[in-house]
């Protein structure tokens, strides 16, 4: 048997972003009462044995996934918060995994005085959000004994997949279309210190009552809440910066171009579109809207998404992995101003037997400045807006600012235009 696995061309992608950000994703789930220690432990155990991937470090020399002894103590951590302490949590989301010497998943059982919390965090080198939402519902399944419908989940893990029915054409065809370079221009970077003191998570929440206004209004106008929230974030920064422009990558699952019923393994299979935004103080929410609606259906319309990865992909064929090292940021440099979508966590298919679940979030990558990154996630009709990065205390004060602002222009545009109606 090996003792190794083969490392794939996205795995690397995101260990060479390392230089500019911790290429970890985080999940933090708030239940209303207790789990069973030794039963989730066990679960730990089992998820463990279920992702051969997750027995491994990167073996940079070699650039593998290479095979180790780590013990569930490496995985697994039981943790006593008797105030429910916000910062202390926030520090736990903060952990950070060295890829090269450390087991890629670990798992804190934050326990309070009256409820547990699950904070899990992986390596961006295993998976990207949709592949971690996978490992999360793996994990509460084997915890609730239901059972495993295709124990075989992460076999797959090749971007081959995402074409695999594309005639030679179609795969002509994308490699022959224009490539458009994200342009971002330093007056449309989020104005932080410079400082890459300290680790922080920024985090607010739209509540239920407000986000059904969202949703509805969605539903009226034929858009998507993710353009509504584009656009939102689109006008707080232009408001910030005090620009007329901006673009905005907004990263886009390729699972979209598997066909249905196929099995794909726990893995990165992330690309972007791209928004370039005309901003008027003078224009109301809806003509904002209507802009990005426009751009993402054009997006959406194009496979010109395909083309970065299928390039990559022909790349790490290629050329020797030291040359693609060494060069990686300057032949795909990663956006300094972003946004994700790492979308719905599902409440029918995250269940720990019958505990209730009372908040579950997500934070992505901690940036350094100047790279910046609002991420989205929604759980039961309450939808979470993260910020991940290095700075000092005023540039968190800074980030909650314009993620208010963000807010405020989701609720307030979309109540106005529906009383309008």
């Amino acid at each position: 048997m090996k003792d190794y696995v083969k490392i794939q061309p996205f795995d690397c992608m995101q260990y060479f972003y390392g230089k500019i950000q911790d290429p970890l994703i985080k999940c933090m789930i708030d239940l209303g009462g207790f789990l069973d220690e030794k039963k989730i432990k066990e679960t730990v155990i089992e998820l463990i044995n279920s992702i051969p991937l997750l027995k491994c470090r990167f073996d940079i020399k070699k650039h593998r996934w290479q095979k180790e002894n780590f013990s569930i103590d490496d995985y697994f951590e039981i943790v006593e918060d008797k105030n429910s302490d916000a910062e202390l949590r926030g520090h736990f989301m903060m952990t950070f995994i060295n890829i090269d010497k450390e087991a890629p998943l670990k798992i804190f059982l934050i326990r309070s005085g009256s409820y547990d919390s699950l904070c899990i965090i992986i390596s961006h080198m295993i998976c990207d959000g949709a592949g971690f939402k996978q490992l999360i519902y793996l994990l509460s399944d084997i915890y609730s004994g239901r059972k495993i419908e295709n124990p075989q989940i992460i076999k797959n893990r090749k971007f081959s997949q995402v074409t695999a029915d594309f005639r030679f054409l179609k795969k002509l065809k994308i490699f022959s279309l224009k490539f458009k370079p994200i342009i971002q221009t330093p007056e449309m970077f989020f104005p932080l210190s410079g400082k890459n003191e300290t680790a922080y998570i920024v985090k607010t929440e739209i509540k239920e009552e407000d986000f059904l206004v969202i949703i509805n209004f969605a539903k009226i106008y034929g858009v998507t809440v993710n353009d509504m929230i584009l656009a939102a974030y689109a006008r707080a920064l232009c408001k910030t910066l005090n620009i007329r422009k901006i673009v905005l990558p907004c990263f886009v699952d390729l699972r979209k171009y598997i066909k249905s019923g196929r099995m794909c393994g726990i893995c990165n299979l992330t690309s972007q579109y791209l928004c370039e935004i005309t901003f008027d103080r003078k224009d109301d929410f809806q003509k904002t809207l209507g802009i990005i609606s426009d751009e993402m259906r054009k997006n959406k319309n194009s496979d010109n998404c395909l083309k970065g990865p299928m390039l990559l992909n022909a790349v790490f064929k290629i050329l020797p992995f030291s040359f693609i090292r060494k060069n990686f940021l300057k032949i795909s440099p990663i956006p300094v101003t972003c946004y994700t979508n790492i979308g719905i966590l599902d409440k029918e298919k995250l269940k720990f037997d019958d505990n209730e679940i009372k908040s579950a979030y997500f934070g992505t990558s901690v940036r350094k400045q100047p790279y910046f990154q609002i991420s989205v996630s929604t759980y039961s009709e309450v939808l979470y807006l993260t910020s991940s990065f290095y700075g000092i205390a005023d540039d968190k004060i800074k980030v909650l600012k314009l993620m208010e602002d963000l807010k405020n222009e989701l609720i307030i545009g979309a109540a106005n235009n529906t009383k309008a109606i």
